[in-house]
């Protein structure tokens, strides 16, 4: 391998990094979330009655316009549910403070309009303790369900980019805020048109949970079923809204590589798609890898399930496994370490989330756990991929 060249890309690794948790250190959008509230504000909590049966959400990304859709069923009693929208941030000299709230919030049951207040937070009874402290007002509004009742209610507002110094633009969306609610959410879809915004202006590796995103077009399409909301959706993109030294070269040649892409997609030759498309997983060009992808119909995406390649045990304590995609959208990899010798007792579980890896070709991952000895151990690893397609493997195991 060479050397100088990995310098090269940990060096721009950690400049990236720097710049993405410096300047967006903040999610613009999110789910409805039930609420509780104090003399002193609003605050989320958790409702162990009523379930968000589905989300469909559609974001304007260029115009700042979004328009949400959510199912929710009442499986308790008779109740009055407070709700709550996260109404303002704390930016950090991205945008106006002003500009930091949401504007022309909107809050329908059918197609009904109902009142909604501009509430302030309190950090006084927090679940998570990372998540409410970016949050300073919420807009709040009141649902009664009758016992086993099913509501749509609609969400519409307007909203504002934050813009670094360096012209990236940040659009995001927060799924967690979903978590308040009892069990999964059945099925949500988060629909950003990116307008005149294509795939070779967004910064590479700059979605988060790219494995879950598809191309439509230009657009970006995020779906998934039962989904548990432990994590956000973002997006980073250049569309060289800021004229800098070096400004005309580098829209020239991004321009260009679009150009080159968007050629042999029209071909429409499948094998000459898949080598560019392999090319770009080797090169770690994710955004231009999840692209091409989708020019392929889904059956040659399906056929190309993940696999186990290898598990191994090393002197006792060093477990690793080897697990390859083709297709690089693996969502989870799970591993679990079963004393077979004392009654099946799992010792170990180790769930390893994939979805900030952008595309993950081959993973090779070493767990150090030292496993007593004289005993039968059963070790399992099983993966799941975007299209919720399973692989797993075991082996037997006896400690020396």
């Amino acid at each position: 391998m060479n050397c100088g060249y990995l310098k090269v890309k940990v060096l721009i690794s950690i400049f990236l990094t720097f710049v993405f948790f410096t300047f967006f250190t903040t999610v613009v959008l999110a789910d409805d979330c039930s609420m509780g509230r104090t003399p002193d504000g609003v605050y989320p909590m958790n409702n162990e009655d009523v379930i968000m049966c589905s989300e469909d959400i559609y974001i304007d990304v260029q115009n700042g316009k979004t328009k949400c859709t959510f199912e929710f069923k009442n499986e308790g009693e008779a109740k009055e549910v407070l709700m709550g929208f996260p109404a303002q941030e704390l930016y950090e000299g991205m945008v106006k403070q002003e500009q930091a709230i949401f504007s022309n919030f909107k809050t329908y049951i059918g197609e009904k309009e109902i009142p909604v207040k501009l509430e302030k937070a309190t950090n006084e009874k927090r679940i998570n303790e990372n998540f409410e402290d970016g949050y300073t007002k919420w807009y709040t509004f009141k649902v009664n369900f009758k016992a086993n009742e099913t509501k749509i209610i609609k969400n519409s507002y307007d909203f504002v980019n934050p813009v670094n110094v360096v012209g990236w633009t940040y659009c995001g969306y927060i799924l967690e805020t979903g978590a308040y609610w009892k069990g999964n959410i059945g099925h949500a879809r988060v629909y950003f048109n990116m307008g005149d915004i294509r795939f070779n202006n967004i910064i590479n590796n700059g979605i988060s949970n790219m494995e879950s995103f598809k191309f439509d077009g230009n657009n970006l399409v995020y779906e998934q079923d039962d989904l548990e909301p432990d994590f956000n959706l973002s997006i980073l993109y250049n569309n060289y809204s800021i004229k800098r030294e070096g400004y005309n070269e580098a829209k020239k040649a991004s321009e260009e590589y679009f150009k080159s892409v968007e050629n042999i997609i029209k071909s429409k030759d499948k094998n000459k798609i898949l080598q560019c498309y392999e090319k770009a997983v080797d090169e770690r060009e994710g955004i231009k890898a999840r692209y091409l992808l989708s020019a392929l119909d889904e059956e040659t995406v399906k056929n190309d399930k993940p696999e186990i390649v290898d598990i191994n045990v090393k002197d006792n304590k060093n477990i690793s496994y080897i697990v390859k995609d083709k297709f690089g959208d693996i969502s989870k990899i799970c591993l679990q370490v079963i004393d077979e010798t004392n009654g099946e007792k799992v010792i170990l579980e180790d769930n390893y989330d994939c979805r900030n890896d952008g595309i993950l070709y081959e993973n090779i991952r070493d767990i150090l756990f030292a496993l007593p000895e004289k005993s039968k151990y059963k070790i399992k690893v099983w993966v799941v991929d975007s299209l919720n397609q399973k692989a797993e493997k075991e082996i037997e195991y006896i400690s020396n």
